[in-house]
């Protein structure tokens, strides 16, 4: 149901001219004509307003709240936790939805339009956060605008949470593309979501170009950019990927996370850039504690120009890798730059590589771990032979813990020569009931991930 509201400007002429009206969407241009010229006099611009969305039943009698444009949405932001709009309610996208270009609306009618200055206002407050489902259903939203470099909690939703909630009751995001989006915010800043408690993202992806360029925090507070989220408790991320860029000037920068507490990622990939100018920068997680990440990838480039920039994680206490890898480019300016993990308490890695390139600006640069506080594990993970500043690369940085660097087992440096499927033992290649996690096509230095190898051939 929608509402229609229109503003018009006219200039008027004391010259004989004959008028005219284009309609233009949600904007219509009045023409006149004056001795064969065309003159613009009136420019009037109809907004239809949301007032209520339209709901369909599923099998069970539950709502579903139905998104048909980008009216819906803004209505969904205005009135979330307000009857029509239930913040724990099931949504789901009916089409693809394009943002217009609102460039030229006076100033004056920002507020009751598409605002040009500030975009669109973010889905849920930490007052009153999103907790329901949001289904994409696996349409896209294109050329989203968030503009507010002094607001916090900035994302298509700015807080989301369900604190505590069983596993079926967990907030979920799934099937929804966000495509050449601009997103710019102050502290915890993300292309989906601000800041999370508990959410499931799943089968979704984000490009464009997600930022926080100020640095306007309080004396005590650091910053959290992410691709997908900014900062986040509980978040398990599937099949997911990110192809923008991400850029932070605030603490805490991540292709998916700038910081979060137990995060899972899993069949899932960042291609785009990711750049911190401040600590802890990371392709999937900018700082984090309890991090697992299985089956993914980072082939964009990751780069920091202060202490803790890694492949995967900046800088992690207790950070699981397995079968997944590195093949793009990490640049650290500063201390603790690694392949993997740029500084980690208690990592654990298994059947993994880095085939991309690792440059650091000291000792505490690793092809796989810049430097760490506990003796980090390896099993079966093997890396690009490499130099810095003429010396070969070592795997590991440097580690404060019970044994020398020289001394980690399961590490395996490869020559360029080296790389056939015989030489990585411990990846699973063999098709049997049971899914791969690894494949390899001819050809190829490297292995790819089993469901790479799929969705090539689909």
């Amino acid at each position: 149901m929608k509402k229609k509201f229109t503003y018009l400007l006219i200039v008027i002429s004391t010259a004989m001219l004959i008028g005219a009206c284009t309609d233009m969407g949600p904007f219509s241009l009045g023409i006149l004509s004056h001795a064969g010229k065309s003159i613009v006099i009136a420019n009037s611009w109809t907004i239809e307003k949301t007032a209520k969305l339209e709901t369909k039943l599923d099998q069970n009698g539950e709502a579903i709240y139905l998104i048909e444009n980008w009216r819906d949405l803004e209505f969904l932001s205005e009135n979330i936790g307000k009857e029509g709009a239930p913040a724990n309610g099931r949504y789901r996208l009916e089409n693809d939805i394009v943002f217009p270009d609102r460039t030229g609306i006076p100033d004056d009618h920002q507020q009751e339009e598409y605002a040009q200055t500030s975009g669109f206002s973010p889905i849920g407050t930490p007052e009153m956060p999103f907790s329901g489902i949001f289904d994409g259903d696996g349409h896209t939203i294109s050329n989203l605008v968030i503009n507010r470099p002094n607001e916090d909690n900035i994302g298509l939703f700015g807080a989301v949470g369900a604190v505590g909630a069983a596993e079926e009751k967990r907030v979920r995001l799934e099937n929804v593309h966000l495509e050449n989006v601009t997103i710019m915010g102050n502290f915890n800043v993300g292309g989906f979501a601000g800041y999370v408690d508990n959410i499931i993202i799943k089968n979704s992806h984000v490009s464009g170009n997600i930022s926080s360029p100020n640095r306007n925090l309080n004396e005590n507070t650091i910053g959290n950019t992410g691709g997908f989220v900014g900062a986040g408790i509980s978040v398990d991320i599937e099949n997911s990927y990110g192809s923008g860029t991400v850029s932070g000037s605030n603490t805490n920068t991540g292709g998916f996370i700038g910081f979060g507490n137990a995060i899972n990622i899993e069949n899932s990939y960042v291609s785009g850039t990711v750049s911190g100018s401040n600590p802890h920068t990371g392709g999937f997680v900018g700082f984090g504690n309890a991090i697992n990440i299985e089956n993914s990838y980072v082939s964009g480039t990751v780069s920091g120009s202060n202490p803790h920039t890694g492949g995967f994680v900046g800088a992690g206490i207790s950070v699981d890798i397995e079968n997944s890898y590195v093949s793009g480019t990490v640049l650290g300016s500063d201390t603790n730059t690694g392949g993997f993990v740029g500084f980690g308490d208690a990592v654990d890695i298994e059947n993994s590589y880095v085939s991309g390139t690792v440059s650091g600006s000291n000792t505490s640069t690793g092809v796989l771990l810049g430097s760490g506080v506990q003796t980090p594990q390896f099993t079966s993970v093997y890396y690009k032979r490499q130099t810095l500043n003429n010396e070969n690369l070592s795997a590991v940085g440097t580690i404060t813990g019970e044994i020398e660097n020289q001394n980690l087992e399961g590490i395996n440096p490869l020559a360029e020569n080296e790389h056939t499927q015989d030489i990585f033992a411990g990846f699973d290649f063999t098709v049997s009931e049971e899914t791969p996690d690894w494949a390899w096509e001819d050809g190829s230095s490297w292995p790819i991930l089993f469901w790479e190898a799929e969705r090539a051939a689909e």
